[in-house]
């Protein structure tokens, strides 16, 4: 099952501000899911390849 993390889990997992992550998805550098007008979720596993990140080599 794929793994989908709220902008909280995010920001807390990654150490990022909210404010980072918005620009991050607005530039287009990480992808989300709209599933609201208010909620956006994101796929831990793409986010860690957009981030260039493995979870093999590297806990985050």
């Amino acid at each position: 099952m794929v793994e989908k993390l709220t902008i909280v889990d995010v920001c807390n997992k990654y150490r990022i501000s909210r404010g980072t992550l918005m620009q991050w998805r607005k530039k287009g550098i990480i992808t989300a899911i709209k599933v609201s007008r208010k909620k956006i979720l994101f796929d831990k596993e793409v986010l860690e390849g957009e981030l260039g990140l493995t979870t093999n080599n590297k806990t985050v």
